[in-house]
């Protein structure tokens, strides 16, 4: 894994263009995915050309992220990055995140509940609205015909709700296939009780009710309808028009959990968002804990299925647990890294399995839980540690390899934490 890094430096060929759209804020989970390909970026292997946000408060949540771009830019210039390994400075980029783009998009999931932690970020107010892109659609649009224009490709990367994607290919399909290399989604397919893929009438395999999938579903024409009308027709159409097209699912996320100390490894690079995403990991699976129990006639989200994926001890009382976050944390056995496994899945591809189709370029990393579609779990953990250092600045020599970078770490992470698993 480090060797095909260390060359991708030394080439700094084939860089992915990136435009993703999020919901920044939410969850841990996107912020970390930013991370990696913020890491990605530094070794030359990718070039982060957008970002629409479609989840309210859209210009909150805009400036969360575009805060974030600025305060890894400050770190550039100064080059006063805590534990910043000079040595390998000259094979980092100097990256100018401060100048991407940061547009508005959809109302995403209209029915979630504002969290306290999401906007706990001491680099929000320093981002106005004014540095900000109003239109979604219109950022997507502009970054797409310059592509076309350079003859250029982008990969559109979506991480929450669909209808912003959905939009712009209803919109522009023959910019779409002009410009769009390929799409990859944190998402899922139906499968039936065998674990094989359904399909509709058309021979096209379908979205389930992963959360991606679900958010906007208030806007469907059949309320009863859970699976939002903009992931069906994104999905389906992406197919039509044999768009070369990567699901990753929960089912691979599960497969590759890391350790809760995972947040904590990162809090020694000094970062600002390093220290947020410890803090907030915590409150965050104390709310989904309290989500779960308030609405258990969610078809995933059960009190079972928290309790298998999360806990030591899946027998534990959840309403005692429920009483306080740090009595919780203590519980918590493994993380789920479902956006950041997405932000990789195109750059390592021999480290998966995915389930492809005959009809179309569509490619499914666990399809289910026997086909989970990670072919080296060990390697994509190493990655999943080791591009957030990255984007930190803190390279250490590749050639040393694994070793080496634990060594570069120590004694700023505690051996007892076995983040590598």
């Amino acid at each position: 894994m480090l060797e095909a890094l260390s060359k991708a430096i030394h080439k700094r060929k084939n860089a992915q263009n990136i435009v993703v759209v999020t919901d920044l804020g939410r969850d841990p989970d996107d912020e970390v995915f930013f991370l990696q390909l913020i890491g990605l970026s530094r070794l030359g292997l990718a070039n982060i050309k957008g970002v629409i946000v479609n989840q309210t408060p859209l210009s909150t949540r805009a400036r969360l992220m575009k805060g974030m771009f600025n305060s890894f830019a400050a770190m550039d210039v100064t080059g006063h990055a805590p534990l910043f390994n000079k040595a390998v400075r000259a094979q980092i980029s100097a990256l100018e995140l401060d100048s991407i783009p940061v547009a508005m998009g959809t109302d995403g999931d209209a029915g979630h509940v504002l969290r306290s932690y999401e906007f706990n970020a001491p680099y929000l107010q320093s981002v106005h609205a004014s540095d900000l892109q109003q239109s979604g659609q219109a950022l997507l649009k502009t970054v797409c015909e310059k592509a076309a224009a350079d003859n250029q490709k982008i990969t559109l990367m979506l991480i929450s709700a669909m209808q912003d994607a959905d939009i712009f290919l209803y919109c522009n399909p023959d910019l779409f296939k002009a410009a769009i290399k390929d799409v990859v989604i944190m998402g899922g397919v139906e499968v039936n009780d065998n674990n094989e893929l359904k399909r509709d009438a058309d021979g096209h395999v379908i979205p389930d009710l992963a959360s991606n999938n679900r958010f906007g579903h208030h806007l469907n024409l059949d309320p009863s309808n859970m699976v939002s009308d903009a992931a069906r027709r994104l999905y389906k159409e992406l197919q039509l028009q044999n768009i070369p097209t990567t699901i990753v699912t929960r089912e691979a996320a599960y497969a590759v959990q890391v350790l809760p100390e995972y947040y904590s490894s990162l809090t020694a690079s000094g970062h600002p968002t390093a220290q947020r995403l410890e803090a907030m990991q915590k409150y965050m699976i104390h709310a989904l804990l309290e989500d779960v129990l308030q609405y258990k006639d969610h078809p995933r989200l059960t009190p079972e299925w928290f309790a298998a994926t999360y806990l030591h001890d899946p027998t534990q009382d959840l309403n005692a647990l429920l009483q306080n976050a740090d009595d919780l944390m203590v519980q918590i056995k493994d993380f789920n890294l479902y956006d950041p496994l997405t932000a990789i899945a195109n750059f390592f591809p021999k480290l998966f399995d995915p389930v492809t189709l005959d009809n179309a370029p569509l490619n499914i990393i666990g399809a289910s839980a026997a086909q989970n579609g990670i072919k080296n779990a060990e390697a994509i953990r190493e990655i999943l540690h080791y591009l957030p250092q990255v984007a930190f600045g803190r390279l250490p020599e590749l050639e040393h390899g694994l070793s080496g970078y634990q060594n570069a770490l120590s004694p700023q992470l505690d051996p007892k934490f076995n983040v590598f698993r």
